[in-house]
């Protein structure tokens, strides 16, 4: 259960990470996750290399069983 969380992330460096970021990235053994409640701000990359930003990611080895992502409140996404 990840719930009532203020996050904040980024990297305000003019070049960027070298990969993408995400306030909460779920990856695999996350079947029943809970993801709730949670205010995801400021969320930055000025990568110019095509990584990107995200509030909330799943990765594609995510085992989507059972998942419940609701009631989050995601602002002030930046990807240059």
């Amino acid at each position: 259960v990840i719930d009532g969380n203020d996050i904040r992330i980024g990297d305000n460096t003019s070049t960027g990470t070298s990969a993408s970021i995400a306030g909460i990235e779920l990856s695999s053994g996350c079947a029943g996750a809970q993801v709730r409640k949670n205010k995801i701000h400021d969320v930055t990359n000025f990568s110019t290399s095509g990584w990107g930003a995200y509030g909330i990611t799943l990765s594609s080895a995510t085992s989507s069983n059972d998942m419940h992502i609701y009631n989050n409140y995601i602002l002030i996404m930046i990807k240059i």
